[in-house]
């Protein structure tokens, strides 16, 4: 399996490691191992991870951790968490409702299906038990997935199976499992699926040049989702649609669902001038709510590493920069909760001069002259002095620290290390402390539970099965 964030968390306390259960390293393991779609070809390695704490839990158990995990919204270990409870209940009598049950809660789209069964093909070597089957045969009997979907996830597996990426296609799965009276997958098996372009996609209407104006407004409205409209704001702005109704919709929305770094990328795509002021201003005050959806208290401090090298870009295909990403989340968070923002790098300030205007507030962040190196014991020093309460902080940098004293993250009630870089893809959990390589929100969840994993235990054995 080739890893694109596999994570690995110890817990450390004066340099002793504390023991914790079986089920504890597995709920770690779930939360934060996170894969592509070519991990079977690892799959001894993870075997090699996970099977010394899977012999020491029962079957059920370990279904419920696969689908709290999967409703994180993660995909990764899951699925095999999921495949090896299967394995272990295949001799076991009265098991078919149970797994049923288990994968009608795990199973979102038609992708986590072939996820598990090429899971399940590389860990055994054979086509799934009957247990496996009925579960997945229940699942179209019953019409979870529309048209759509099939159409949709079965274009992408259809090249996964001829690229050497997957065992198995939908049409592979259909005829493995025989669903009785379903009219998506007879047409699916005898190739008589409508287009995505017939099915009027997201991607399908906005190409499409003879849509007129309104019938895409209304598309729009009705049929975009929270994030699509936020990935084609610029697509939407080239087809015509006025600034005016798009800021509209997006102060209409309420994007529960949503982070800071989402409306950041919107942000980046569009024009930054006059005319998209108003929703410039509009996503911005939809990303200062969206901080409420991160598990922060209002007492946190930002500290962005204003060095050279944090002008490097998230990605070759992103146009944000790590100083970008940290200057940002500075910015809402001293509008929102009025806290304090730290530009350090051989030397630590506080930036002063913030006003209301985030997206000027982030230049200012952005263009503080601190040197260019990377003094972070300067930093913890700076903050603890002025500071009449230590209170948490999120330290953004591309991780090329100076040495220092460690001792003084004692001094902070919670402390978050943010490597931009992504050197190591690696999330780690030391007392108060969270250091994670790479960037999602998605971390902040993370790591705030992996701080506090027996609540956690307590919510996996609630889940109903």
């Amino acid at each position: 399996m080739k890893a694109i964030n596999s994570i690995r968390t110890t817990t450390k306390e004066n340099g002793e490691a504390i023991k914790i259960t079986p089920k504890a390293e597995l709920l770690k393991l779930a939360l934060t191992s996170m894969f592509e779609n070519t991990y079977y070809e690892n799959i001894d390695t993870l075997v090699e991870r996970v099977q010394k704490y899977v012999n020491k839990v029962d079957a059920e158990w370990l279904l419920k951790l696969s689908i709290f995990g999967r409703n994180y919204g993660l995909k990764s270990i899951n699925h095999f968490l999921f495949v090896l409870a299967v394995d272990k209940l295949t001799w076991v009598k009265n098991s078919r409702q149970l797994v049923e049950n288990a994968f009608k809660q795990f199973v979102w789209t038609p992708n986590d299906i072939i996820e598990i069964l090429n899971f399940y093909k590389a860990y055994t070597g054979k086509k799934p038990n009957k247990l496996l089957k009925n579960a997945i045969k229940k699942i179209f009997e019953n019409n979870v997935f529309d048209i759509y979907q099939i159409a949709k996830w079965e274009s992408r597996f259809k090249n996964q199976k001829k690229n050497g990426k997957s065992f198995y296609n939908l049409v592979d799965v259909v005829r493995l499992v025989h669903p009785n009276n379903n009219d998506i997958t007879n047409k699916l098996v005898y190739n008589k699926l409508p287009s995505l372009s017939e099915l009027k996609t997201a991607e399908a209407v906005l190409s499409d040049k003879d849509i007129s104006g309104d019938e895409l407004i209304s598309f729009v409205k009705e049929k975009i989702w929270d994030k699509a409209l936020l990935m084609y704001l610029n697509t939407l702005l080239n087809r015509g649609i006025s600034i005016e109704v798009l800021t509209d919709e997006v102060n209409r929305r309420q994007f529960k669902w949503l982070f800071p770094f989402d409306f950041l990328r919107a942000l980046s795509a569009i024009p930054n001038d006059i005319s998209t002021g108003n929703l410039r201003n509009a996503l911005v005050n939809q990303a200062s709510k969206s901080l409420y959806n991160l598990p922060l208290s209002k007492d946190v401090i930002v500290a962005v590493d204003t060095s050279g090298s944090m002008t490097s870009k998230l990605s070759e295909k992103s146009v944000i920069t790590y100083r970008k990403l940290a200057s940002f989340y500075g910015a809402l968070i001293n509008k929102e909760f009025k806290m304090p923002v730290y530009a350090w790098s051989t030397i630590a300030e506080k930036v002063y001069d913030l006003d209301n205007d985030v997206l000027e507030n982030v230049k200012k962040i952005e263009n503080v002259d601190v040197g260019w190196g990377t003094e972070i014991q300067k930093l913890l020093e700076e903050v603890i002095e002025n500071e009449w309460e230590w209170k948490e902080i999120i330290i953004f940098t591309d991780w090329q620290f100076a040495p220092y004293n460690k001792d003084l993250y004692k001094k902070f009630k919670r402390v978050w290390y943010f490597n931009l870089a992504w050197y190591e893809n690696s999330i780690q959990v030391k007392n108060n402390i969270v250091e994670c390589s790479w960037f999602s929100d998605i971390m902040f969840k993370v790591g705030a539970d992996l701080l506090n994993i027996n609540p956690i235990l307590k919510e996996i054995d609630k889940i109903n099965l």
